[in-house]
């Protein structure tokens, strides 16, 4: 017969692994979040071109991944990755500045390096509210 000691690690590792599985589709739309933004965070950080030109195409891509992710958190984690997703893709209530007149140089090579760095700021503080969630380390 099973001893109530070894009965009750059996149902202990039993917790441990239905809790570990319950998290796995977290942890699996917090990676394709970072996944989404990994070449438009390198094309800003390598300093080269447009902020406007590197995101305009991958915004649709971007958001298809908030939105997987965002049902995946609740409370002030949720009303956070909301407010960070709308000041990095300019959908706010007022829609001001848009996305063109915040990211774009307007072909100013000089004045590029402003919006890029702007760009990087806000979508390092989106995917920093998901890094919990993945199996990346904290910064």
């Amino acid at each position: 017969m099973i001893s109530l000691a070894g009965l009750s690690m059996i149902f202990f590792w039993i917790y441990l692994s239905i809790r570990k599985n319950r998290n796995i589709p977290k942890r699996h739309a917090a990676e394709r979040l970072f996944e989404a933004f990994k070449d438009e965070i390198q094309g800003l950080h390598d300093e080269q071109g447009d902020a406007y030109e590197i995101l305009k195409k991958a915004l649709p891509r971007h958001e298809n991944a908030y939105l997987h992710f965002r049902p995946h958190l609740n409370g002030k984690v949720l009303r956070q990755f909301d407010e960070a997703w709308q000041e990095y893709s300019c959908r706010g209530e007022d829609r001001s500045p848009s996305f063109l007149e915040q990211y774009s140089a307007a072909g100013n090579d000089t004045a590029a390096r402003e919006p890029r760095q702007l760009a990087l700021k806000k979508i390092l503080t989106l995917l920093a509210l998901a890094r919990k969630y993945s199996h990346l380390p904290p910064r």
